[in-house]
């Protein structure tokens, strides 16, 4: 039996924060457009600048019927009984990440009836085989070597955590951070809207504490993306605000520091994101990775040679 459309709650904090966030857009400098197969990725990957690849639906689905798994609806339907992790962006306990594990069903009746001020986000890092099966990675990120290392040395860390299925209620998001292991990111929308703030490497937006471990930059102490939107911080100069629309997809490059908001003008907002090690972040990537995991830096520079010298022999 179908799933009939309701409408997600939202609380009165969760309003003004999504007004804000909007508000703000409209005076930010944002990035720049261009389509998903456009050669000019190729400028934006080499200077490190973070971009918006347009039409990336026509990249990332093998079929474009299957764009109604990805939908809120179809993964309830397709995965009602299948837990998957959640995530709280309000405060934490003793400076560590709270989460919660529960099934796609009582996910999906949580964000219709929740009114939190905080909501929760689903964020599951074991993308289901049957979603995995019916995408291809986009043509800018085919040069991905992070595959090619977790084959050659399997305890590498990103072999449990490289990919993630993202879906939220209006005012869920991600609190500002850098991902790990100095990796790139890209996202793809797949329902709904999402608003971005992007800050460029080095040291974080004003009101961002920082508690830094090897190799990364962990910042549980930093608002929620809800509460930096509803306190209006995107006035610094060297800000970036994008708007994120379905099909989209977002680059993040390595060292950038990003906080997302999920808009929910279709009810829920669904995503799915990827960190990669390509030919452009390689030797960073590899300096970061030696810090505190000599044997994956090894690694990943092995496959890059190996890629390279394939290269050069075609």
């Amino acid at each position: 039996m179908a799933l009939k459309r309701r409408k997600v709650a939202r609380s009165e904090r969760v309003t003004n924060g999504l007004r804000s966030a909007d508000v703000m857009l409209k005076t930010a400098r944002t990035l720049s457009r261009i389509p998903c197969q456009s050669r000019s990725f190729a400028h934006f990957e080499c200077q490190s600048l973070p971009c918006i690849l347009e039409n990336g639906l026509q990249e990332f689905l093998r079929d474009p019927k299957d764009v109604k798994s990805w939908k809120w609806t179809g993964l309830e339907k397709d995965f009602q009984t299948v837990e998957m992790t959640c995530h709280l962006q309000a405060d934490n306990l003793d400076g560590k990440s709270s989460t919660v594990r529960m099934t796609v069903g009582d996910f999906g009746w949580y964000s219709r009836t929740q009114t939190e001020e905080d909501p929760l986000y689903l964020f599951e890092p074991s993308v289901p085989q049957r979603l995995k099966a019916q995408f291809n990675t986009p043509q800018a990120f085919a040069g991905d070597l992070v595959p090619d290392v977790i084959a050659l040395f399997p305890e590498f860390s990103m072999a449990s955590e490289r990919e993630w299925l993202l879906a939220g209620p209006p005012g869920s998001g991600s609190r500002f951070h850098v991902d790990p292991h100095g990796t790139a990111a890209w996202n793809i929308l797949l329902q709904g809207r999402k608003i971005w703030a992007l800050w460029p490497p080095g040291d974080p937006p004003a009101g961002v504490p920082v508690r830094e471990e090897i190799g990364l930059h962990d910042v549980p102490q930093a608002p929620s993306a809800l509460e930096w939107f509803l306190r209006g911080g995107g006035e610094e100069k060297d800000l970036y605000m994008a708007e994120q629309r379905v099909g989209d997809i977002i680059f993040v490059p390595p060292g950038w520091w990003h906080c997302v908001l999920n808009m929910g003008d279709d009810g829920m907002t669904v995503a799915y994101t990827s960190n990669v090690i390509t030919a452009s972040n390689v030797l960073h990537a590899a300096e970061v990775l030696r810090v505190y995991d000599a044997p994956a830096a090894a690694a990943l520079m092995e496959v890059f040679r190996r890629r390279h010298q394939e290269s050069d022999s075609e």
